[in-house]
């Protein structure tokens, strides 16, 4: 996760999905999440897409999160370090946790 040229290559596909999926039809579902909840869907555009939903801001969305996923990744990496450095720990807690379980257990 903290290689560059890997990092790039996520970003750039994580970009190019983001734009397809702005231009998915989501008036259908719309529809039936207002009718679920018991509203009127006859002004619900059946052709409806999210970029159309979203407005402006959809347009940058793909170039935001091109240019965010190399952080992001970078961050994800150190909390996996992380949480490997407290594995140890943590089977020590599991472990204190089912002895004092199996102590607090009633007798039969």
């Amino acid at each position: 996760m903290e290689d560059p040229a890997f990092q790039q290559q996520l970003a750039t596909a994580a970009a190019v999905m983001s734009e397809a999926m702005l231009d998915l039809p989501i008036g259908p579902m719309a529809r039936a999440a207002a009718q679920a909840a018991g509203k009127d869907a006859r002004d619900i555009d059946p052709d409806m897409t999210l970029r159309r939903a979203a407005g402006r801001d959809a347009e940058r969305l793909p170039d935001e999160i091109a240019q965010r996923t190399p952080q992001m990744m970078g961050a994800m990496a150190g909390m996996a370090r992380g949480m490997e450095a407290m594995m140890p720990a943590l089977r020590d807690m599991a472990e204190k946790m089912r002895e004092a379980m199996e102590r607090a257990r009633p007798a039969e």
